[in-house]
């Protein structure tokens, strides 16, 4: 169930009228190419911020490693800090800034501070290579196929209006729930 427009009334899912012939006209090839470009902007960006997982599952060394400056000894186990890797204002401008433009490579902030292109390693969500998440590719596909009709279809609101100005910190919030009222958006 989601609220009427006037925020009162229960609607039923079911007169979203969410139908197969709404589904394949906003999500047709040229639709996600054109229309929906910047939402793959917000998508990163989003990961970026709030990355899926804070740090990785821990990897123990097999064989003694120079990893920069440090000399990193055999059976040490390592893990990849995604939040910090994410921030580092070396590889982001403003990293505690949400700017999806620097996913854009015609954005300046798609460069580093010092005007460079970002290391491949600095923005990695899912991790890489072998050890490369197994729903990577169907989160993503998923994300790129219900975002689009959730936002064209429903209006968001929180019920809290302090909900917008900052948004609860991961973990710590004393609040156990931050309620939002949905509802259809009105098609003139």
């Amino acid at each position: 169930m989601i609220m009427s427009p006037d925020r009162t009334n229960p609607v039923s899912f079911e007169n979203l009228k969410l139908s197969p012939e709404l589904w394949v006209e906003k999500l047709s090839y040229d639709q996600l190419q054109d229309d929906w470009k910047y939402l793959y902007l917000v998508i990163q960006e989003t990961l970026r911020i709030e990355p899926p997982i804070r740090s990785s599952t821990p990897m123990q060394l097999s064989e003694t490693m120079e990893l920069g400056s440090y000399t990193v000894d055999k059976n040490t186990s390592i893990a990849v800090n995604f939040y910090l890797l994410h921030r580092n204002p070396k590889e982001w401008q403003e990293p505690s800034k949400f700017i999806p433009e620097r996913f854009d490579p015609e954005s300046p902030y798609y460069l580093t501070p010092d005007g460079k292109k970002r290391k491949q390693c600095s923005y990695s969500p899912f991790l890489g290579g072998r050890r490369i998440c197994l729903g990577k590719t169907f989160a993503e596909n998923i994300a790129k196929c219900v975002i689009p009709i959730i936002i064209s279809e429903l209006d968001i609101k929180f019920k809290k209006d302090y909900h917008y100005e900052k948004k609860p910190p991961k973990y710590y919030s004393t609040e156990i729930n931050v309620p939002i009222v949905l509802s259809a958006i009105q098609n003139v």
